[in-house]
């Protein structure tokens, strides 16, 4: 069986979705962290416990001013892969945010709490990208 574990990376939050055999996306969790090695450690478990074959990463590509971020979500992972010994695949996250605003609103989750979760949701939704990448893109 295959399992994607989907990553909207952030500087502070960490949003993650599972991609299961038979097209199945399920939101995870949302955490937050302080520093790198935490937040590779964090993804070492939650590999382990749900024998992750794959990541997926979300890549701001949208603008100049995303150039950076860009960089940064590379060099994460580049670790990840090194770390973990995963391979990565990167996806186009534009739009992955507005869309998990209107899924928590949809959901009713109070504003004060949609913050993390809206990394969670985000990470469904680069899940979402992906399998289409692959069905179409030989």
């Amino acid at each position: 069986m295959s399992t994607i574990l989907a990553i909207d990376y952030g500087t502070k939050y960490l949003g993650l979705a599972l991609g299961l055999s038979g097209g199945v996306n399920s939101p995870l969790k949302a955490v937050s962290y302080h520093a790198t090695q935490e937040a590779v450690e964090l993804l070492r478990e939650t590999c382990n416990q749900y024998e992750v074959n794959q990541i997926i990463l979300g890549l701001p590509l949208r603008n100049d001013r995303e150039e950076t971020q860009a960089r940064q979500v590379k060099i994460f992972g580049k670790l990840l892969e090194d770390k973990l010994g995963l391979p990565i695949d990167y996806v186009d996250e534009t739009l992955t945010s507005a869309d998990a605003v209107k899924t928590t609103v949809a959901l009713g989750i109070p504003r004060g709490k949609r913050r993390g979760k809206q990394h969670m949701f985000a990470a469904v939704s680069l899940l979402r990208r992906y399998r289409v990448k692959l069905e179409f893109i030989p």
